[in-house]
């Protein structure tokens, strides 16, 4: 939308965003000044070595299994040492293929694994994406096989600009009550591509809470059994109304 000329066409003065929020109560507002989400990347490794039997080349050097295990492991370690640092960062493993599910005595030639990785500064993500293909090399390396490492960020992080961030509370605390807004906390490691927005012009991301379970569960997004609570869209109408009174009076 940006590439094929949205602001040009629309200009404007700022820009506001809302989203469900399974996990915080209805009609609840969550924001934050700042980075509110993280940006996200993506990640393909190929492990490539001969290969070979189960159990005549198992002590070989060549089980890739093991070097994607190693690879794993050392990536976790450098994660958790930048967490524990207080710059967050995550990297998982969402598809890992190798070998054939029929055949339990040969050592596979390739092991593919694909991911996607989240950080909340765009150096910290370039930081990642290195030392992930730094550990991937060596630990290859270590057992005389390859690695094709491509990775890319896709999504910055999610930043509100501290005006604009006011006045969406402001318009929140009018919909529905100061006591019903959270505008501290920490942000949330998932991301959200209404960020190349807040890159060319300055605003606000919020959410709207879908609901909590008297037992503290809740259906989340991007899951079959999401179901998105009807009872919330009255007090997000109203929030929008609010945001336009807001910026009308300040303007």
């Amino acid at each position: 939308m940006i590439e094929d000329g949205l602001l040009e066409r629309f200009p404007c003065d700022a820009i506001y965003g809302m989203h469900t929020g399974p996990g915080i109560p209805a009609t609840v507002f969550a924001t934050l000044p700042g980075v509110l989400m993280a940006g996200s990347g993506r990640f393909d490794i190929a492990f490539r070595g001969k290969g070979g039997h189960g159990g005549l080349d198992a002590d070989a050097g060549q089980d890739l299994a093991l070097v994607q295990a190693h690879f794993l492991l050392d990536l976790e370690a450098y994660t958790q040492e930048r967490r524990t640092a207080g710059r967050h960062v995550s990297a998982a493993v969402a598809s890992l293929q190798g070998g054939r599910p029929d055949v339990y005595n040969v050592l596979p030639t390739e092991i593919c694994l694909l991911g996607s990785t989240r950080a909340f500064d765009r150096a910290e993500h370039r930081l990642l994406h290195d030392k992930m293909m730094m550990i991937a090399e060596e630990v290859a390396g270590r057992s005389a096989a390859t690695a094709d490492v491509h990775a890319s960020i896709g999504v910055p992080p999610l930043l509100n600009s501290s005006r604009e961030t006011e006045i969406a509370v402001r318009a929140a605390r009018a919909t529905v009550g100061t006591g019903r807004v959270m505008a501290e906390g920490n942000p949330i490691s998932a991301s959200e591509d209404f960020a190349f927005l807040l890159e060319r012009l300055p605003g606000a991301f919020i959410f709207l809470g879908n609901g909590v379970s008297d037992d503290g569960s809740f259906r989340n997004i991007h899951t079959p059994s999401f179901d998105f609570n009807d009872a919330v869209l009255p007090f997000g109408i109203q929030y929008w109304i609010n945001i336009v009174k807001e910026e009308l009076a300040v303007r």
